[in-house]
Order: structure tokens, then C-alpha cells, then sequence
């Protein structure tokens, strides 16, 4: 007996094994047709002319909306500002504020904020420093154009070549006007053409 039980238990883990594979074909069959539906709607939905098309009463009420609610704004701010220009208007704000003023003094000069003060601080520094600067190459230049022999005061050029000249670059000014040579070359000349 035993030998026909054995038997007959693989012929059921086929059908078994069947069975399963039908399923497994079916689901896979229905969710072949629930992703291609899926992907239908997905086109449908982002298909922006078709929902211009579907949905023209709603954006156009919605566009006309947005518009009255702009001229609405612009035409409100027009009106606050012709009539805070009046006389009648200006009046009532000074009252207003001397009102302000007589209940609270205190509060009528105050001193400048916190950060106020520090970004006058910093602008101050900047300011005072960059001057320092431009004032010493100023100083600089036309001190080492009197050491040269050159009696007239350095240019706005050569403040700029003779800062590069201290690291380690050839000085460099502005051609001359004539003869397209640097001034220091004109200047040579001179030197040695008056000695």
C-alpha cells in the first residue's frame, strides 16, 4: 500500500505545481492590464491640452478672477495714496504724532540700533582703510618720482604699476602719446638728452 502512495504524490505536486502556475499567470495578467490602465490615466492627466480643453470654464474663471483681484489691489493703493495726499490727511497723521510725541517722549530721538551702529562701524573701517591706501601709494609714488628728478606728481597709473612693482614686476606706465613708448623709456631720453 505504501508503494501506491508514493506514487501518486507526485502526480499531485504536479497538479499542485499546475495549479500555482495558472495563478501566477492569471495575477500577472491582471496586473499587466491594472499597469497598462495605470499608464493610460498617467497620459490622460498630463496631457495639458486636453485639460485646457476639459477644464476652459475653470481656468478661465480663475485667470478672470486673478486679474479682478490685481486691478482691485492697483486701484485700492491708488486710493489710499490720493488720499493720504490731502491736506485733511496730513493734518490728522501730525496730530497723530504729536500726540505720540507728548505721550512718550522718550521715544521721540532715539539713537541709532544695534546693527546700525555695527554696519557704520564696518563701513567706517573699509572706508578709512582703503584711503589709507590710496593715500600712501600717492605719497609713495611722488616721493619716488622726486628721487628720480621728476618734478611732477605721479599719475593715477602709476600708483597702480608702482604697487606691482614691489612684487617683483617690471614697472610699467602709461605709453607715451606720441610715439607709443612707455614713459619711462621718453623719460630716459630726456634725462640723457639734457645732460
Amino acid at each position: 500500500m505504501s508503494g501506491s502512495n508514493d506514487h501518486k504524490e507526485p502526480a499531485t505536486d504536479r497538479e499542485e505545481l499546475r495549479r500555482l502556475e495558472s495563478e501566477i499567470s492569471k495575477d500577472r495578467d491582471e496586473l499587466g492590464v491594472l499597469v497598462a490602465e495605470l499608464d493610460r490615466r498617467r497620459h490622460k492627466v498630463f496631457d495639458v491640452r486636453r485639460q485646457l480643453k476639459r477644464h476652459a470654464v475653470e481656468i478661465g474663471l480663475a485667470g478672470a478672477a486673478l486679474t479682478a483681484i490685481t486691478v482691485a489691489a492697483i486701484w485700492l493703493a491708488v486710493q489710499r495714496a490720493h488720499r493720504r495726499a490731502t491736506l485733511m490727511s496730513r493734518a490728522s497723521r501730525l496730530k497723530t504724532a504729536m500726540n505720540r510725541m507728548v505721550a512718550h517722549p522718550e521715544l521721540v530721538a532715539t539713537g541709532p540700533t544695534i546693527p546700525r551702529q555695527l554696519f557704520a562701524a564696518i563701513a567706517g573701517a573699509a572706508l578709512g582703510s582703503a584711503t589709507r591706501t590710496v593715500v600712501s601709494q600717492v605719497i609713495e609714488s611722488i616721493m619716488e618720482s622726486r628721487r628720480d628728478g621728476v618734478s611732477r606728481p605721479a599719475g593715477p597709473r602709476e600708483v597702480v604699476v608702482r604697487s606691482s612693482a614691489r612684487q617683483g614686476h617690471r614697472p610699467w606706465t602709461a605709453p607715451d602719446k606720441n610715439r607709443g613708448l612707455p614713459a619711462d623709456a621718453d623719460r630716459e631720453r630726456a634725462l640723457s638728452s639734457g645732460s
